[in-house]
């Protein structure tokens, strides 16, 4: 079920949405995560101020992008 959500999501270029799912979904909510289309990679993470970006490449199936969180 929760797969089909963040397939919706990414189908419909709702990005983000599909990263905010996933963070309320397993409780990740301390952690600041944004997409961002221009990275060639999985994601990467600040490591001054912890930010983590979610690239194009994390959406390759919902499992990735959840064990990307």
């Amino acid at each position: 079920m929760n797969n089909d959500v963040i397939k919706n999501y990414a189908k419909n270029g709702q990005f983000q949405k599909a990263i905010d799912f996933v963070q309320y979904k397993y409780g990740l909510t301390r952690a600041s995560m944004t997409y961002n289309s221009s990275l060639a990679d999985y994601g990467v993470t600040d490591p001054i101020t912890g930010a983590i970006e979610i690239g194009p490449s994390a959406f390759k199936s919902p499992d990735l992008l959840i064990l990307l969180c």
